[in-house]
């Protein structure tokens, strides 16, 4: 999370990487779709009906209260910090290589270029700050005559800009205040460091400075370096985050809210890069990897116990009340409206296999008291009250798991397919290494569909789709492979999809018809595939396009949406859908 901000204690939004818009209703945070899979850095709003957010290339949104749209901002750089006071009156700070710090101001027409300082010597600005009825602050620093940084901060007053010299080296960083007398800033200076042996790197030093209506001093503030310092306004009261921890400027002094620490599991240093709120007892602080934590005026509370470095390779579900969702390491969460709590499994994974043994790789749920997860020489089972270690069939990576019910349960893999039929696995399709299975999936035990890759060393390769009626296996699709198909889906035994490099065929009880799609370059492939109905298919896929992407079909024809950067997707049936990825992520989808 990159930027924070708060309208009330019930209309929280945070701003982060891929797009990554959250909002906290005063119950749950949800994330909403961004039209953009750019980063956000900034998000401020006048109103619940008022909300934008900004970030790399320029990137503009808007929120109207029920939608985001994109707007134009009149730059390519990047937005790196934003305030406001109304809906006509809209600050933001843009920076590249060319403008450094470009001043942009919104007049609730268009964007248009403020120039505070001098046009010969502009100022390098990173941060703007906006205080309803006194004043702008713009932050940043200037190369001096003697070739040192000097932080500056320049102040609007509605007419004209003036420059205020920090007097300490290095740029202004963040900056807020409670009024013209009582404005902080925490300057960040990167400079050559010695380690005490002759060796010189870069690094980091800072400074805390307070303006008292007339000149900048130094500050000594408990904690707080500057470096990772940031300020807001909250309820009146100038507030800070440094490093996680949580200071509040009380009657004169600095208080020590709340530490960042809540529990052993999440004891490390956790830079905060976000801080908003509605009243000094409702503080929210995100940060890196999903770091979110709320200050209820008494307790710290940390949202993100979730938050790990680990990428979410798998997820399955019966309903918004029992998802479940797992990471290649081995860690499973487990999802009820909206609330997600972590179960260790790790001990129950058996590494038989140097390569990644006991590494999970696949999930699949029929009922809270029937969930399956499997991967490299490990399958587990949930019965609704433990986690149980099963046999495992295969030695190697598992592609997927599907079955309808607790004696029929389909494993594909590198190995082939495997059936469960209530005592043990059996094979089914498949060799190791000449025949591998891609995926499976089916509406009921009479109508199984599997793909996969045969390979005749020496001539060629092709791609098979098997079908089973209930008795037999058959082989249905067998092409000389233009690709592979890599993912199944549908939602019924006449609406069928398989889809993959290169390619997307659909069923419709008769035959597999190639379907047509727009061509995205010299390589595409849809790596998971979901249906809600036969005129709402989406198909998560990359390409050697700009970006990777989703793929919607409407009933009629395949379009481009534009999603933030994810690996997998997930849907109930009439449901919301979620994607899934790196650093723990999970975005759901109305």
């Amino acid at each position: 999370m990159n930027g924070a901000w708060a309208i009330s204690s019930n209309d929280v939004w945070m701003a982060g990487n891929a797009g990554a818009l959250m909002h906290w209703d005063g119950k749950s945070w949800t994330a909403s779709l961004a039209p953009t899979p750019d980063a956000l850095a900034a998000v401020w709003g006048s109103s619940e009906n008022d909300v934008y957010a900004a970030g790399a290339n320029g990137t503009v949104l808007h929120f109207d209260g029920a939608s985001w749209s994109r707007g134009l901002s009149g730059t390519t750089a990047s937005i790196v910090s934003m305030s406001g006071t109304a809906s006509d009156d809209v600050w933001m700070v843009a920076r590249d290589d060319a403008t450094h710090g470009a001043l942009l101001h919104w007049t609730g027409q268009f964007w248009r270029t403020e120039t505070p300082g001098s046009s010969d010597r502009p100022p390098d600005l990173y941060v703007v700050w906006a205080s309803p009825g006194q004043a702008v602050w713009a932050g940043g620093c200037e190369t001096s005559a003697t070739e040192t940084t000097e932080a500056v901060a320049y102040v609007f007053n509605g007419r004209t800009w003036t420059r205020t010299v920090a007097g300490v080296e290095g740029c202004v960083r963040s900056i807020a205040g409670t009024g013209p007398t009582d404005v902080w800033a925490g300057t960040r200076n990167t400079k050559m460091c010695d380690d005490g042996y002759g060796h010189y790197s870069a690094c980091d030093t800072g400074q805390v400075i307070h303006w008292d209506g007339t000149a900048w001093s130094k500050a000594q503030v408990p904690g707080a370096k500057g470096i990772e310092t940031i300020f807001t306004t909250i309820g009146g009261n100038i507030v800070f985050a440094q490093s996680g921890d949580l200071f509040r400027l009380e009657s004169g002094a600095w208080d020590v809210v709340a530490p960042a620490v809540v529990a052993p599991s999440t004891a490390y240093y956790r830079p905060a890069v976000a801080l908003a709120g509605s009243a000094k007892n409702d503080v929210w602080i995100g940060g890196s990897d999903g770091d979110l934590r709320h200050f209820d005026g008494n307790t710290m509370l940390d949202f993100s116990q979730l938050r790990m470095a680990e990428t979410f390779v798998a997820m399955s579900g019966t309903s918004e009340a029992d998802l479940w969702a797992t990471t290649s390491e081995g860690t499973l969460i487990h999802g009820s409206c909206g609330v997600w709590s972590a179960v260790d499994v790790r001990a129950l994974l058996s590494p038989i296999d140097p390569g990644g043994g006991g590494k999970l790789s696949a999930l699949w749920t029929r009922a809270p008291d029937d969930v399956w997860v499997a991967g490299f020489g490990v399958v587990l089972h949930w019965d609704g009250q433990s986690w149980r270690d099963m046999p495992s069939p295969v030695r190697y990576y598992v592609s997927a798991l599907w079955g309808s019910g607790p004696d029929d349960v389909y494993l594909a893999g590198e190995e082939g397919l495997f059936h469960w039929h209530g005592g043990a696995w059996s094979h089914v399709l498949g060799t190791f290494t000449i025949e591998g299975i891609n995926a499976v999936w089916g509406t009921s035990a009479n109508d199984v569909w599997t793909v996969s890759d045969w390979w005749d060393h020496g001539d060629a390769a092709y791609t098979n789709a098997y079908h089973f009626d209930g008795a037999i296996w058959s082989q249905v699709l067998h092409i000389r492979a233009a690709g592979r198909l890599l993912a199944l889906g549908g939602t019924s035994p006449s609406d069928a999809w398989a889809a993959g490099e290169n390619q997307i065929q659909h069923w419709d009880g008769r035959a597999w018809t190639p379907q047509s799609f727009m061509p995205y370059g010299s390589y595409f492939a849809v790596t998971r595939f979901w249906s809600r109905a036969a005129d709402d298919a989406w198909a998560l896929s990359t390409w050697t396009g700009p970006s990777p992407r989703a793929l919607h079909f409407d009933g009629q024809r395949w379009s481009p949406v534009e999603l933030p950067i994810m690996g997998g997707m997930f849907g109930l049936s009439g449901g919301p859908i979620w994607l899934y990825g790196e650093g723990g992520a999970i975005l759901r989808h109305r």
